[in-house]
């Protein structure tokens, strides 16, 4: 690593991200399956930003509007959003994506810290 590159926090971001439909994006991979666009942050960095700045790695979308919700758990926060461009260019840790109603999202194998943002953040 170079000296001037950020480590990883053991802080993670996640954000369910919906679109003008209320529908959430969901990231898959074919390792640990459904998940919502976010991670680690780095060292020094506002996990806002580094929700902001992982999003924009693994989709390619800048994401303006966002809000924290109340459901933590652990090392993970979570965030509610809303995006209007759907032109994703997915990062090499998925595979593929959808957007999916928060009924058939919360049907997924999605871990279940992952539907509990996802109930909170649609209200389902």
């Amino acid at each position: 690593m170079a000296e001037n590159e950020k480590k990883d926090s053991d802080q993670v971001v996640k954000i369910v991200l919906l679109d003008p439909e209320g529908r959430l994006l969901v990231l898959k991979n074919e390792n640990w399956g459904p998940d919502l666009p976010g991670g680690h942050i780095l060292e020094d960095e506002t996990p806002e930003a580094g929700l902001q700045r992982e999003v924009e790695e693994e989709t390619g979308l800048k994401i303006k509007d966002f809000s924290k919700l109340e459901y933590e758990s652990k090392n993970k926060l979570f965030y509610k959003g809303t995006v209007s461009n759907k032109n994703i260019s997915l990062s090499h840790e998925h595979d593929s994506y959808d957007f999916l109603s928060p009924e058939a999202a919360l049907e997924t194998d999605m871990r279940e810290i992952f539907k509990m943002a996802v109930r909170e953040a649609t209200g389902k």
